[in-house]
């Protein structure tokens, strides 16, 4: 590694780390709290955003480990290699998944009423993502062995020799939980606003209103508040992973690591405050589990 590589590196991983330690700290307020009201689960939400901020803690963790190559000067293949690319693995395409799931309940909780209360389906929801997760990561390493997780750009993931398993176990998933953000965002934006109208019980009828009614402007039970906080965390996710991928597309996804050396850094930087920007909108909004 360069001189300046191990600094973008170092970077790198004190985000992850500020990430790490800001979803560690809502965790505690989490468990604390749970002890004090003696229930962790109120709303089905809450099952969503604590698989979330589970996969934010795994991918932090990931990128932390940088601080062994910025330490060693190179990126060897090997066993602490093989276990980074793992985590990386699991945090990112776990990430992009949570967000996904968050993305949709959003908007059939909060337009048509459905799931606001389906505790089972957000535990099958969750628990199919997390086992969806575990088989990509138990079906590529068993096989390939450590020729799977390798030396990729400035640290260590799937193999470039892996392109479909990168594309399958990773950027697809994150690429559609993007695309379903920006799709999820503009109808409840419009909602919140009071320009659409939608029936309950014919989720068919839509209606547009250029005259925002003036009752549109009163929120007391603050409904409109919680779903447009609700929605920022995909909304958040596809600002973030937008510029990554762009990043990574153009420099062949870390293959070709002497092409935009700065941007990869800068949007990794980024990318690893994941968590960070999170635990932000999980204060801000003030999620049923404080």
């Amino acid at each position: 590694l360069s001189r300046g590589a191990s600094i973008g590196l170092a970077l790198v991983a004190e985000s992850a780390l500020i990430s790490f330690l800001a979803v560690t700290g809502v965790f505690c307020l989490i468990i604390r709290n749970a002890f004090r009201n003696k229930c962790l689960i109120k709303r089905p939400a809450d099952i969503y955003m604590i698989s979330l901020f589970t996969f934010d803690l795994i991918m932090a963790v990931g990128h932390v480990l940088d601080l062994r190559w910025v330490h060693d000067g190179n990126i060897p293949m090997g066993g602490y290699c093989t276990a980074q690319g793992i985590i990386q693995q699991i945090g990112e395409t776990g990430s992009a998944l949570a967000t996904l799931a968050i993305a949709i309940y959003s908007v059939f909780a909060v337009l048509w009423g459905k799931l606001s209360r389906n505790f089972v389906a957000a535990y099958l929801v969750v628990g199919i993502t997390w086992i969806f997760v575990a088989m990509l990561v138990s079906i590529g390493v068993p096989r390939y062995g450590r020729n799977y997780e390798t030396p990729d750009g400035f640290w260590c993931w799937i193999g470039k020799k892996h392109s479909i398993d990168r594309y399958l176990g990773e950027y697809v998933w994150m690429w559609a939980a993007m695309l379903v953000s920006f799709l999820a965002y503009t109808p409840l934006f419009f909602w919140a606003r009071g320009n659409l109208r939608i029936a309950p019980a014919y989720w068919w009828k839509i209606r547009f209103h250029k005259i925002i009614p003036d009752e549109y402007n009163i929120d007391p039970d603050g409904q409109k508040r919680r779903a447009m906080g609700l929605i920022a965390y995909p909304l958040v996710f596809a600002l973030i992973v937008l510029p990554l991928s762009v990043v990574r597309w153009t420099s062949d996804f870390g293959t070709s690591k002497h092409k935009l050396v700065v941007l990869t850094f800068a949007t990794q930087f980024l990318h690893s405050l994941s968590g960070a920007f999170n635990v932000l909108l999980f204060l801000f909004t003030r999620s049923g589990l404080l």
